[in-house]
């Protein structure tokens, strides 16, 4: 569903965008696995990869992820959004700074 500004600032007030920037290097591993994981199956229909196609193959990695855990739990973020809103996040602040490799 893409980054909306309520949605940044309620990361930024939980910490999230902080947290983001501290784990920057395993969000940019996590977000091209995502990206290429898509390209795989979304170029077989001759579809174009999307920032929405990517987060939601990142929620799992999130979800296994276990600093993030960690995090949410300690911030009582306990609601399984808090897993999109940063995937979307990092879709946001990933996506044009990581262009396409091949």
């Amino acid at each position: 569903m893409g980054l909306t500004a309520e949605v940044e600032l309620s990361l930024r007030d939980s910490g999230l965008v902080a947290f983001f920037q501290e784990h920057q290097d395993d969000f940019i591993e996590m977000f091209e696995a995502s990206r290429s994981y898509v390209r795989g199956y979304v170029d077989s229909v001759h579809l174009s990869v999307r920032p929405d196609d990517v987060a939601n193959n990142l929620i799992p990695a999130l979800m296994a992820h276990e600093p993030t855990r960690e995090f949410l739990i300690e911030h009582k973020l306990r609601q399984k959004y808090w897993y999109q809103r940063l995937a979307d996040l990092i879709c946001d602040r990933l996506w044009v700074s990581r262009p396409w490799t091949t």
